[in-house]
């Protein structure tokens, strides 16, 4: 495994802002710093009740709060993950976005053994984690867990098995903030999990009939081939499976994650990606179906026959 993680690497992030501790850091002391002025009406009258959310060098605006809101700098939350990540003598890799003016995701993922796990033989895991701040009152603040597949790159965020947390903007941040020195911890307890649900994803088959309803109802097209089974288009162009050989939970799973990661997707829109993706691996989420001998039965099935 050393020796695939040590190729991948280089590819996974091609241009990361930040490779170890003293990047983030750097990254975090160019974070824009906003504040909060009271804004005026069409006729310069004072709102007194409401607060105008801005950056505090240009000036330009994020949105309008109430007066309870709580502004939160950028760099509020990403010093404690800074000192988690350190507490943990880790290597942070990666980096900070601005998806629009006021919000700022940040994501790491570690070069480290104990933060990978080989899945399957040559398919491993990384395990990281994604937070982020809004300051346009239309963003709270908080953290996910998350899996990077290294064999093709796909992000995907795993709330189920290694932890979120989202905040709201009110006066007092000190127990919200807190919240992110456990991040590491929780993903570390969370890693098993994850581990026994690839597993059964892997060995898990799905036919059409029961695939459908869940890319339909999650808004994804999908298509019947008249001759090569069925096919998920624009996603992984490997994955096509027939009524015969269904797809395994873990090949939909990243083919979703793929079309996620890879696809000119929004923030929301990855976010959904996920939820649909990780559905695949929770096993009691909808009948599963495995794979016997040449037959393809239902585990209530095989459970009554035991």
């Amino acid at each position: 495994m050393a020796r695939q993680i040590k190729d991948v690497w280089s590819r996974l992030v091609k241009n990361p802002q930040f490779s170890n501790t003293q990047g983030m850091m750097d990254c975090i002391k160019t974070l824009p710093v906003a504040e909060m002025v009271i804004p005026k009406s069409p006729e310069g009258i004072d709102l007194v009740d409401y607060r105008l959310t801005r950056n505090k060098d240009t000036l330009a605006p994020y949105g309008i709060v109430s007066s309870a809101y709580g502004l939160l700098q950028h760099y509020e939350v990403a010093v404690p993950m800074l000192d988690a990540v350190e507490e943990h003598g880790l290597t942070p890799y990666g980096g900070f976005r601005e998806p629009m003016p006021g919000r700022m995701v940040a994501s790491s993922f570690f070069k480290e053994e104990s933060m990978m796990r080989e899945v399957r033989v040559g398919d491993v895991v990384a395990f990281g984690f994604e937070w982020f701040n809004g300051q346009d009152g239309m963003m709270g603040y908080g953290l996910k867990g998350m899996a990077m597949r290294l064999r093709c790159t796909n992000g995907m965020t795993s709330t189920e098995f290694l932890g979120a947390f989202r905040e709201v903007h009110f006066k007092n941040h000190t127990e919200g903030v807190k919240r992110f020195a456990g991040a590491i911890e929780n993903i570390m307890k969370g890693i098993p999990s994850y581990e026994k649900a690839v597993a059964s994803a892997a060995e898990t088959r799905i036919p059409f009939a029961e695939l459908r309803p869940l890319l339909v109802g999650a808004g994804l097209s999908i298509r019947m081939a008249d001759d090569v089974g069925s096919e998920l288009p624009g996603l992984v162009p490997d994955v096509s499976f027939s009524v015969d050989s269904p797809p395994t939970a873990w090949d939909i799973h990243n083919s979703l994650t793929s079309f996620g990661s890879h696809q000119d997707r929004t923030y929301s829109g990855f976010n959904h990606i996920s939820s649909v993706a990780n559905k695949l691996l929770i096993v009691d989420d909808f009948p599963r179906y495995v794979e016997a001998g040449k037959e393809v039965i239902l585990i209530e099935e095989q459970k009554k026959k035991k």
